[in-house]
């Protein structure tokens, strides 16, 4: 039985692949998890199949394949290293060209790895901290709360710490919980939030790219 490599299977699912969702898959074929009874059920971790620079470099040398060209304009808003389908959703859509209906944002690290150095174990619990999306440009990162279904005390008690330890380090958190997740106007004050930390300017057809907004945060954020 012949197997296709992700980055194969990339290609031939491109032509007939919506490209929100093309861009989807990208990010869940280069992030830490998987879907095993399709997109309702819990994601577990998982490695990641390749990397965005793994289908770069498959792309480049398919040149002039069918499906090519659509998967080398996809990886532009592609990142690494995703955790889960909420934060692919909220990755994506920040960073989707406006006239896509995006907010046009710089790529986030998604969970990159805060080291605690040793004499701010005292202070800080854990060893590292991993914010949920992070630009380094403007040292700001957005922490996803799910409360989708009732959280424990613990679980509660585990985010607060989380959140004050990215904090203490030096990093502006800025919280977005699955209700202000699904509202796509609560979403878009978060955007925004990020967007003035890092001096982003829109241009005129910001307001009359609104409708396309709200479509795109429909299809991704609030299935």
């Amino acid at each position: 039985m012949m197997v296709a490599s992700p980055e194969l299977t990339c290609l031939s699912i491109a032509p007939s692949t919506s490209f929100p969702l093309l861009v989807e898959f990208l990010y869940e074929l280069c992030g830490r998890y998987r879907l095993p009874n399709g997109r309702g059920g819990d994601a577990v971790e998982f490695p990641p199949a390749t990397t965005v620079v793994g289908i770069e470099r498959f792309v480049d040398k398919a040149r002039g394949v069918r499906g090519a060209a659509e998967v080398k304009r996809a990886l532009r808003y592609a990142c690494d290293n995703s955790l889960s389908p909420m934060e692919t959703d909220i990755a994506e859509t920040m960073v989707f060209d406006p006239r896509m209906g995006g907010f046009g944002l710089e790529k986030p690290q998604l969970n990159p790895r805060f080291v605690v150095a040793r004499k701010n174990r005292r202070a800080l619990p854990q060893s590292a901290y991993l914010p949920d999306l992070y630009w380094p440009r403007a040292n700001i990162s957005v922490e996803y709360d799910s409360d989708k279904h009732h959280r424990s005390n613990r679980k509660a008690s585990e985010d607060a710490i989380r959140r004050n330890g990215i904090e203490h380090l030096g990093t502006r958190v800025v919280t977005l919980t699955w209700g202000q997740a699904r509202n796509y106007y609560e979403f878009e004050r978060v955007a925004l939030l990020v967007a003035s930390a890092l001096g982003k300017k829109f241009g005129p057809g910001w307001n009359a790219w609104a409708p396309r907004r709200i479509a795109l945060h429909r299809l991704l954020v609030q299935r």
